[in-house]
């Protein structure tokens, strides 16, 4: 359950919060800046990764007699098992306090600070709505500062070593062009490597406020940044109690440090799919810690499913999804075709009877309405519902009054008519279907933008390749874009 610790002020004791552009406490009523014995230069519990050193047990570390994991006094306060191999710890190592006294939350061993506020995040999204399209209005009202959660989330963050080897397959993708055919050569290799790799600080939510996916979307966190807790983080947020899922939480450390070594033995950045058919690896855990990173969340319901937004706190990073409105893509698309016929047919009303002249003249608008529908309409005239009622209720009464204008002249109606309809259908589902596809490929763009390993974390210095093979298996060729014949 959240917990939300306040602070009074000295002067006019009034409610102290944390002000996250300033890195200080400051009074909600008179504005005075607390000192809290926040220093923003006292990075004193950094553990960040690259060729640094790595972290060393300190006092009141605890290794579990079973699987010889080296455990916090931040985990030993929010855990009664061993949270690798379930071992139950003895009331003797249980001696630190449950809840910290000056905190109301399990003390974690480290924090990292919010360097970025709701207003922030609520920009980023904004303007991110500008360059989508058709994005509902229930969706851009509910992603106001106000409707957004400032949270400290839980996390355990684990040293791990792994090392051994594996066979797979590699594909790598050649587009050649010939003639009018696009061509994609797809180049099949079998692989095999070994080596080791350590892995320092692999974090795992052990929230369920926010779903796991989105926690690992917008990693990275900078743990070099982080700061030994103090309550005085903590006053006007909210900081998540963990939930008790420790083995499962260590479960998923584990997939994700297993897909990063997968990474780095197939050098899998070189390719564009890969694919494992044996693995022999061994996995040492070494130590977990506890922490609380900063997270904002905001999550929208529409369209009978939740819409979630969320941003790392301290980098910036940030996860979106964000839906179609299909009745604005429609429309978008209906009105400017419908008064295009319109203008079409009160333009060469006078030529109707000749159909050379009509397919000659009836190019312009064509080219011009599939210009102002695709690049013009979607992108300027349709982004809310109010707009999207006058601009579209704008063009097809305008539209309207010119068809009723050519009926009324009496012409006659034949094959010249037939072929401005006929091009204006043709016309609609190019770029109807040109849209489409448009805006469902930058919808769907951030959905499997996942961080399912931690490559991040692994320490330069104690990587190790001891052999990598590589010898062409076969090749194969088609003319289909979206053909793969492995799947990563």
């Amino acid at each position: 359950m959240p917990h939300e610790d306040s602070i009074r002020c000295p002067a006019c004791s009034g409610k102290a919060v944390f002000d996250m552009k300033a890195c200080s406490l400051v009074c909600s009523v008179c504005a005075k800046v607390l000192d809290a014995g926040i220093r923003p230069e006292a990075h004193d519990a950094g553990t960040g990764n690259g060729d640094k050193a790595l972290p060393k047990p300190e006092a009141g570390f605890y290794e579990c007699p079973s699987c010889h994991i080296m455990m916090s006094p931040g985990v030993l306060r929010t855990s009664e098992a061993c949270p690798c191999c379930g071992e139950p710890l003895s009331p003797e190592t249980l001696k630190a306090p449950n809840l910290a006294a000056d905190a109301g939350v399990p003390a974690p061993d480290i924090i990292l600070p919010f360097a970025r506020d709701s207003a922030c995040f609520a920009a980023d999204l904004r303007s991110k709505v500008r360059k989508r399209f058709f994005v509902p209005d229930k969706i851009i009202k509910g992603i106001a500062p106000e409707n957004i959660q400032v949270l400290y989330l839980p996390y355990w963050l684990f040293d791990i070593g792994i090392s051994g080897d594996g066979d797979f397959l590699q594909e790598d993708v050649e587009i050649i062009d010939s003639g009018r055919n696009r061509v994609y050569v797809h180049h099949v290799y079998k692989g095999r490597a070994g080596g080791a790799q350590f892995y320092s600080g692999a974090p795992v939510s052990r929230a369920t406020a926010v779903d796991n996916r989105i926690c690992e979307a917008i990693e990275p966190f900078d743990l070099a940044q982080g700061r030994s807790f103090k309550s005085s983080w903590l006053p006007g947020l909210a900081a998540m109690v963990p939930a008790p899922n420790a083995q499962e939480r260590y479960a998923r450390a584990l997939k994700r440090v297993s897909g990063a070594f997968d990474s780095y033995l197939s050098a899998a950045d070189d390719f564009n799919y890969v694919r494992f058919s044996k693995r022999n690896y061994e996995i040492k855990p070494r130590l977990v810690r506890s922490g609380l990173f900063p997270v904002m969340y905001a999550s929208v319901r529409w369209g009978g499913r939740t819409w979630r937004f969320a941003m790392n706190g301290e980098t910036g990073t940030s996860y979106e999804e964000f839906p179609l409105s299909n009745w604005k893509l429609w429309l978008s698309q209906i009105c400017p075709w419908f008064l295009s016929l319109g203008v079409t047919l009160w333009l060469l009303r006078d030529y109707i009877t000749k159909l050379e002249d009509v397919i000659l003249w009836a190019v312009v608008p064509f080219i011009l309405a599939i210009v102002f529908a695709r690049f013009v309409a979607c992108k300027y005239l349709f982004p809310t519902n109010l707009l999207t009622a006058l601009c579209g209720g704008s063009m097809l009464l305008a539209g309207s009054w010119l068809i009723y204008d050519f009926f009324a002249a009496r012409p006659p109606i034949g094959e010249g008519f037939a072929t401005i309809l006929i091009f204006t259908v043709i016309g609609f589902l190019i770029t109807l279907g040109w849209v489409y596809q448009m805006t469902r490929k930058d919808s769907n763009s951030k959905d499997a933008k996942y961080y399912s390993d931690c490559s991040y974390c692994a320490v330069v210095s104690e990587n190790r390749a001891d052999f990598r093979e590589c010898v062409p298996d076969y090749d194969d060729s088609t003319l289909d874009p979206d053909s793969v014949i492995l799947h990563r």
